[in-house]
């Protein structure tokens, strides 16, 4: 990855050295990319690159690293290490088909001093990736990576800005959600769309492991996923504005409303009439939930947990089915004792599960030199 994206032909080829970490490993608070920057950054160093890459190639190597390792990552875990500030929330569009435009996309606020995140772990072990689990979780991600696309082509010829999804606003948002099926299989999928055949073919490659051969027919889910994406994206953008305005309130009713989206019996097969519904109902799309069902029954119950305990707002993190969940406060005392009370909640939890989170820089090099034996 290293040669193919910034050149390096010579490197190290072994080094020596102790990997130390408090973070739970597959439990969605990204433990391997984490592990990825850090080897990739211990490379760089060893090699004597000074000022190590720029960082579009570092966020490139670490995706494609993950890649080569079997692990069908996206971009957005690595970028907000890279892009980190501390202290700072960070909104960016971490969208690899425009990699070099990255950079213009990152926005921070100041995060507010007394403000605090808990962090809870279920202890549920995810298996996203694996068995008959393996096609089912990557339908959803599937049907959104194949609708958006189109949806983006069809926005140019009503004279919307095709790829600027937020400009579209709610009304155009549902209306071209209506241009794809709820649901249809491969094969009709091509059919009905083929001039995406090439992107379509592409995306069944990339997500669902075994290809075309492992869909065998099933229906493929478009419209609630990619509700959900683009909703979740908008709701990204509002948290942002709501925590410079100082509102927590807003920030967690906005986690509340994607937690919901994530509900395992979410509807995925979104109709018209649904849709119509949606225009009608809610004011903005921030505020509809979609459906991605990417939740676990324990989650649900450790974020009504943290909402008893004084929690703005909770939801999962991670890719879900698992993992963990966080909650806002708006103190360090009131998450410290919303910990407290989740633990004496859920007897099956140790200290390290449940935890204030205290924020950082991101990935970086770290001086040592004070430690001693």
């Amino acid at each position: 990855a290293m040669e193919e994206f910034a050149r390096i032909k010579s490197w190290p080829l072994a080094i020596r050295g102790v990997i130390i970490s408090d973070c739970p490993v597959g439990a969605g608070l990204s433990s391997s990319h984490a592990l990825i920057l850090c080897i990739l950054n211990a490379l760089l160093d060893a090699s004597g690159i000074e000022g190590g890459l720029d960082p579009i190639s570092e966020l490139q190597i670490a995706q494609r690293a993950e890649h080569l390792a079997g692990v069908k990552s996206g971009l957005t875990d690595q970028g907000a290490m890279i892009f980190g500030n501390c202290a700072k929330l960070q909104h960016a569009r971490f969208y690899d088909l425009k990699m070099q435009e990255i950079p213009s996309t990152v926005q921070f606020c100041s995060w507010p001093s007394s403000c605090s995140v808990v962090v809870a772990n279920s202890r549920v072990v995810r298996q996203l990736a694996k068995g008959s689990n393996a096609v089912a979780y990557a339908l959803p991600r599937l049907g959104c990576a194949i609708a958006l696309p189109v949806m983006r082509s069809e926005a140019h010829v009503q004279g919307l800005l095709g790829d600027d999804e937020a400009s579209w606003g709610l009304q155009g948002t549902l209306r071209l959600l209506k241009l794809v099926p709820a649901a249809a299989t491969l094969d009709e999928l091509l059919r009905i769309f083929p001039q995406h055949s090439d992107h379509i073919h592409a995306s069944v490659q990339r997500f669902i492991p075994g290809g075309r051969q492992a869909l065998d027919g099933v229906a493929i889910p478009l419209r609630g996923s990619t509700l959900f994406t683009l909703a979740e994206s908008a709701r990204a953008r509002e948290f942002l504005v709501a925590m410079e305005s100082g509102d927590l309130g807003l920030c967690g009713k906005l986690m509340d409303i994607g937690h919901e989206g994530d509900d395992l019996d979410g509807n995925l097969h979104i109709s018209d009439e649904n849709l119509d519904d949606f225009a009608k109902t809610f004011a903005g799309l921030s505020h509809i939930p979609g459906a991605f069902q990417a939740g676990h029954a324990r989650l649900d119950e450790l974020c009504a947990a943290l909402r008893a305990s004084g929690a703005k707002g909770a939801s999962l993190t991670g890719a879900g089915r698992g993992g963990c969940v966080v909650g806002l406060f708006d103190s360090a005392h009131a998450a410290t004792a919303a910990s407290r009370r989740v633990l004496e909640h859920f007897t099956d939890l140790k200290e390290h599960d449940v935890f204030v989170a205290r924020p950082i820089k991101g990935r970086g090099m770290l001086d040592l030199s004070s430690i001693s034996d």
